[in-house]
């Protein structure tokens, strides 16, 4: 509390007023003590006793009021003191209050910042599978339209190449066959992209599977003298994951920074580092290219969206390379400027597996009679003549109503039923739930052929005695490796 001027003034007064009259008696004591001593008059020298005596009187009064002044100064610098440290105290706390209240607010406002980016980052997200989505609902007709005719002419086109034609019938044929391979891939990718094809989560060798897709590059790639660096850690992260859609998401990264280099005259260089965590893996690639303009970070996932001139590109790339890390429960993100390159990151869930491998059986020389059931003629024609050449007696049904009635009717010659589920009527999923309730037909194995794996869920394929799952159009030589698992499992 700060102390009235007017009370500091009067303190001042009264102390200067006790030592001035403090001195003034002190002075006259000592003038009339020097007078009695000199003094020879017996009248003179009463006269100056007396007032020796009044100065002593005085000469007291003046040295009490002097100490009187002193410890009321006393008590006032002592207040003085207090209320000086007591006003420094209220500033510092002031001070101290205002730098929390700032650090508060700075606080918050990061807070706000990252809530901010996160809110973005998940509103992108969300418009990002919003347009996948969309597009996905528009390729899917598409999609399956072209899966039965591509079966059968990619499966044709392979049996052919196996006979014996003139040179230019078969160059021919060879070209025919790439082109089927090339479209039996786009499809792949589109039903990848529309979210259909699910993943076949395995155990995978993160660092393994960088070097396959390394070693499986175009010729052209090695030639460009790109220089590549890998950063492994000790013990290559075993990850659950479908090793075909992830080898895609690597080769697609490698491949727009190969094409990048060809915007650029400096070191082609793509640097690969791999870094796992407690809960996922990362993995980075860091390449020396043109780098990406900033007005295209948030598009470059979009789907069709393309810097590249046109017929060099169709812009799905990288929108499949997203929806394959989100399907797999993992993200991506780019950061880049011009003229220094860009650094894609991959993050994946991690936890460590262990890769188990499965001996193929041959088919052997016993016979196996296999029920095959499809809705088109076509199909069900071609893998007749498959399981024909495949050394398997065979029997066909082109509707599920027909499929029960076989089973039924062969009783134990039945080893294993390959069913396609869209089909009229009876589709898949009922048919083998008929089967599995039958004491005859309960046992036997199930591969389904279908081009949309997403329809694979507890509900439906609950207590059903599934082998495996095969992707229209698929392989026929993972077909033929299937069938050949499943009748010697029984």
């Amino acid at each position: 509390m700060k102390a009235p001027p007017g009370e500091k003034i009067s303190k001042d007064k009264k102390l200067h007023l006790s030592v001035l009259i403090f001195f003034v008696c002190l002075l006259f004591s000592f003038l009339l003590w020097d007078h009695y001593f000199n003094s020879a008059d017996p009248i003179d020298r009463m006269f100056v006793s007396n007032l020796v005596l009044a100065m002593g009187i005085l000469f007291s009064a003046s040295a009490g009021l002097l100490v009187w002044s002193m410890e009321s100064g006393k008590d006032y610098l002592e207040k003085e003191i207090i209320r000086r440290t007591e006003a420094l105290v209220a500033k510092e706390k002031e001070t101290a209050l205002a730098e929390a209240k700032r650090s508060e607010a700075e606080h918050r406002h990061r807070e706000l910042e990252t809530a901010f980016r996160q809110l973005k980052d998940t509103q992108n997200q969300l418009i990002q599978s919003e347009k996948m989505a969309s597009v996905g609902r528009i390729v899917a007709g598409i999609v399956h339209e072209l899966n039965t005719p591509l079966v059968t002419m990619a499966g044709y086109m392979k049996l052919l190449m196996r006979t014996g034609f003139d040179k230019d019938t078969e160059v021919h044929l060879a070209v025919i066959d790439r082109q089927a391979e090339r479209c039996r891939k786009i499809v792949g990718s589109l039903l990848t992209y529309a979210r259909w094809d699910k993943p076949k989560f395995k155990p995978v060798g993160l660092c393994e599977l960088i070097e396959t897709t390394l070693a499986g590059m175009p010729v052209d790639f090695h030639r460009k003298e790109i220089h590549i660096l890998k950063e492994y850690p000790g013990q290559s992260p075993v990850i659950e994951a479908d090793s075909d859609q992830l080898q895609h998401v690597l080769s697609n990264l490698l491949v727009n920074a190969w094409q990048a280099f060809e915007e650029t005259h400096g070191l082609k260089q793509i640097k690969i580092t791999v870094i796992p965590g407690e809960d996922s893996v990362q993995v980075f690639f860091t390449d020396t290219g043109p780098g990406i303009a900033k007005e295209n970070l948030d598009k470059i996932f979009e789907p069709f969206f393309t810097t590249k001139a046109a017929g060099k590109g169709t812009g799905l790339g990288l929108s499949l390379v997203y929806a394959i890390v989100q399907m797999h429960g993992g993200k991506i993100t780019v950061e880049s400027e011009m003229g220094k390159g860009s650094v894609f990151v991959v993050e994946l869930p991690f936890k460590q597996a262990s890769i188990k491998s499965l001996e193929e059986k041959p088919a052997g020389e016993i016979k196996k009679r296999v029920l095959a059931v499809d809705d088109e003629p076509a199909v069900l024609q071609f893998l007749g003549h498959l399981l024909h050449t495949w050394g398997y007696e065979y029997v066909t049904a082109a509707n599920g109503e027909d499929a029960i009635r076989i089973a039924e009717d062969e009783k134990e010659r039945i080893a294993l039923i390959v069913l396609d589920i869209n089909m009229p009527g009876l589709d898949g999923f009922e048919t083998a739930r008929s089967l599995s309730v039958n004491n005859r037909s309960s046992k036997i194995p199930v591969i389904f052929l279908t081009a949309r794996t997403d329809l694979f869920d507890a509900g439906k394929t609950n207590l059903l005695n599934i082998h495996s799952i095969l992707k229209k159009p698929f392989d026929y030589q993972e077909l033929k490796q299937s069938i050949a698992h499943a009748v010697h499992a029984i």
